[in-house]
């Protein structure tokens, strides 16, 4: 019979319940073979595989067993298994060969190899980087070379080479710097900047903008700079000169100045004088007109400007400077004339439209004797005459022909030693009432103050120790500023006078009482 038919026949039937399992090493169990008799020549049952020496081993930890609770203990109680082919005899015991785990490689080996391999690979590929194998190559050192040697050495380490000047105090013609630097690794073929050393120039910046300018400049080195403002019709912040000029050599801390436009500015005058304004308003390229205006204050000093101060304007505008108008701070201020220049006066009373009428010069007395002093009159219709003379207290001024063969000694310089004003009475002026009253009136026209006495002609003529006058007037006297003042009213006249103290310093006072009012008073009103 044939090993299928036998198989076929004889069918493995599964182990039963109640029968004992053995347990045999190695976590294997069999059923026990039953025995055959000698003569029985029937195909025994092919055994089932079991487990060989080389093969993986599964040990058990200790107490593995213990998770299988009850059944584990069921199975020792239990015995051998038995075959499950009711029958069959047992198979054969195998070999007791003893079964040895194969031992594998620990993960400390594993782990020295594969660090030997990479040292092995790094230091490779450090040889190979260092002997330029790989990576590109190094950039030469050419600093100091000469340009020609320098680039000759970039060529032959496979570079091309890109000039570059750069301006410099030293090491002109040499090799500056390269980029990139000496030492780095770049490809061949690459194109290296070569910095050569060329003179450090000043660059052309007139008519460039201020930033610009600085910009330029800086490229070159040149970083002291120096500004000037300049008014100009160009735009602002244009720079307009530079000095040292174009093209110059210059070293890194030299100072370069460079002059900037700004706008055409009214100045502020406010407060100087007529001569001071006009040179500033020149200077910052505008011209000026002056205004004079009757106001408190020195002569001649500013007090506004049109356009205003910090206003814009163009190259040679007109700025109109208005001044304290010099002469007088009003036309009737007599004592202002003296305080003032002969050719400001002059030039006021042309200015307020009075008429010159004649001029020569006579000498002064008291403390002016010896010098030439203005003797010139002038007119204007509706306010009156003044008088410029040493004799203030004289009616009797004037020349022949009047102004035909004078000339006007105000403009000349000939000095004030006094002032006679007769002003022109009209209206409710035209028959003064003579008192004191009329005295103050004109007191205050003629910008006159610390009126000291008042004296009427019975007065004059009891202090001179003589009979009752016979004229009817009163004068009244004070004295301001170094100056004495007096001023005579009688029927239909008024007469004002201002001359220095100094001028009456020759008067012998012993006929009138010692008292200079006394003398004013007399002089004034009998002539």
């Amino acid at each position: 019979m044939s090993d299928e038919s036998n198989r076929e026949a004889s069918p493995v039937s599964e182990p039963r319940q109640d029968e004992p399992t053995e347990l045999l090493p190695g976590g294997m169990g069999k059923r026990p073979e039953p025995e055959r008799d000698a003569d029985d020549d029937s195909t025994l049952p092919m055994p089932k595989p079991q487990s060989r020496p080389d093969d993986d081993t599964t040990v058990l930890e200790a107490g593995a067993t213990e998770s299988l609770g009850e059944g584990a203990e069921e199975l020792e109680e239990a015995g051998p298994c038995e075959p499950d082919v009711p029958g069959a005899p047992a198979a054969p015991e195998p070999d007791a060969a003893p079964q040895h785990p194969v031992r594998r490689p620990s993960r400390t080996v594993l782990a020295l190899v594969a660090a030997a391999v990479v040292v092995a690979c790094a230091a490779v590929a450090v040889l190979t980087y260092q002997a330029e194998l790989w990576g590109g190559v190094s950039v030469p050192d050419v600093v100091g070379l000469t340009e020609a040697d320098a680039a000759s050495a970039l060529r032959e380490a496979g570079f091309d080479v890109a000039e570059k000047d750069v301006p410099t105090d030293g090491g002109v013609g040499t090799a500056i710097y390269t980029n990139p630097d000496a030492g780095a690794r770049a490809r061949r073929g690459l194109s290296v900047e070569l910095g050569v050393g060329v003179p450090r120039t000043v660059p052309s910046v007139m008519g460039a903008s201020l930033d610009d300018a600085r910009e330029l400049l800086g490229d070159a080195g040149i970083t002291n700079l120096r500004l000037e403002y300049k008014n100009s019709d160009e735009d602002e912040g244009t720079v307009l000169s530079c000095s040292p000029a174009a093209g110059s050599v210059v070293t890194a801390d030299e100072q370069v100045t460079l002059v900037v436009a700004q706008p055409y500015t009214v100045p502020d005058v406010v407060g100087l004088s007529q001569d001071e304004a006009a040179r500033a308003i020149g200077e910052a390229g505008l011209s000026s007109k002056v205004e004079w205006q009757e106001a408190e204050g020195a002569p001649l000093t500013v007090l506004s400007t049109s356009p205003e101060a910090g206003e814009r304007a163009s190259a040679g505008a007109t700025v109109t400077v208005t001044v304290v108008a010099p002469g007088a701070s009003s036309e009737t201020h007599v004592a202002d004339y003296l305080a003032s220049s002969p050719r400001d006066v002059s030039a006021y009373l042309g200015w307020k439209g009075w008429s010159f009428d004649y001029g020569v010069t006579e000498t002064g007395t008291g403390s002016l004797a010896g010098e030439e002093c203005a003797e010139t009159g002038w007119k204007k219709s509706g306010v009156g005459t003044l008088t410029f003379t040493p004799r203030p207290l004289s009616s009797r001024h004037g020349v022949f022909l009047g102004s035909l063969f004078t000339s006007d000694v105000l403009a000349q310089g000939s000095a004030i030693a006094g002032v006679r004003f007769e002003p022109a009475l009209a209206g409710d002026d035209a028959n003064p009432q003579v008192n004191s009253s009329t005295i103050s009136t004109w007191a205050v026209r003629c910008g006159l103050d610390n009126l000291e006495g008042t004296l009427a002609a019975d007065d004059v003529a009891k202090a001179m120790g003589g009979s009752a006058a016979q004229r009817r007037y009163v004068v009244g006297y004070g004295e301001q500023d170094g100056c004495v003042w007096a001023i005579l009213v009688r029927d239909r006249s008024v007469v004002v006078t201002c001359a220095p103290r100094g001028l009456y310093d020759d008067v012998d006072l012993s006929g009138y009482g010692d008292s200079l009012g006394v003398y004013l008073a007399y002089t004034l009103g009998t002539d």
